[in-house]
């Protein structure tokens, strides 16, 4: 699947929904929740980012969600500015799963996301 186009500005410990998708077989992105479901057990290659709303001392984090718990890997960006800015998190893994587990972007930062057509969220099965 290849999903984009987060629905909306995200706050600071809350999950990212891309709402729309360019590639979605078998429908495992659901585009209103922003979980993707594994239809069968495998190794599946994930990609993501999104652009933030940066600000002086703050920072960004992506994160997966492995069946809502954390998988312990992050894209993290720190930002030291002395004004507001955008900045871009960007992060990619493989994991492993079993059918039926699920898989959601979340923001764990302490910024919101800028929410708009920038960022992108993909997965594919590599076997």
């Amino acid at each position: 699947f290849q999903a984009y186009s987060p629905a909306s500005a995200t706050a600071a410990g809350a999950n990212i929904v891309y709402g729309s998708t360019y590639a979605n077989i078998g429908s495992h992105y659901n585009t209103s929740t922003g979980i993707f479901t594994a239809p069968i057990a495998g190794r599946y290659l994930f990609s993501a980012s999104c652009l933030f709303n940066a600000s002086a001392g703050s920072y960004h984090r992506l994160d997966f969600r492995v069946n809502g718990g954390i998988s312990h890997t992050y894209g993290d960006s720190l930002e030291n500015q002395n004004g507001p800015s955008y900045s871009s998190g960007v992060i990619s893994n493989i994991l492993n799963l079993s059918a039926n587990d699920t898989v959601q972007m979340h923001n764990g930062g302490n910024v919101t996301t800028y929410g708009s057509s920038y960022g992108h969220f993909s997965g594919i099965l590599i076997g």
